[in-house]
């Protein structure tokens, strides 16, 4: 018998996109608690938004322009990215309108330490 037993890990990371903000669940900030900015990125041909999480030193060290690095706002439970002129360019991205909250899965890359959103995999 091949038993796979549940853990609070095994639970999908999501990501939920507001006309606002990107609200990120415990699953998917798990992976960036030490994120004191972030930096938002479009891949354009795969649709997906990326986010580069950036402790307090690289926030700080001035090799990052001002206007690359968003807010994070890290609670026990969720992450949020506020951004609204970035989610217009997600609903322009995605072909749809943020007029109700859409959520969709998340992917963490290791080697690069990206949160990847795969417009592509709406729940």
């Amino acid at each position: 018998m091949a038993i796979e037993w549940f853990t609070s890990n095994s639970k999908d990371g999501i990501a939920t996109l507001y006309d606002s903000n990107i609200t990120l669940n415990k699953n998917t900030i798990r992976n960036i608690e030490d994120a004191y900015s972030v930096m938002l990125g479009i891949d354009a041909d795969k649709k997906q938004i990326v986010i580069k999480p950036l402790n307090k030193e690289q926030d700080q060290r001035g090799d990052i322009p001002p206007t690359h690095k968003y807010k994070i706002t890290i609670r026990s439970s969720y992450g949020r990215i506020a951004n609204k002129d970035f989610m217009k360019k997600i609903e322009k991205l995605g072909g749809f309108t943020l007029t109700e909250p859409k959520k969709f899965t998340t992917l963490y890359d290791e080697d690069n330490h990206l949160v990847i959103i795969n417009l592509k995999e709406e729940l």
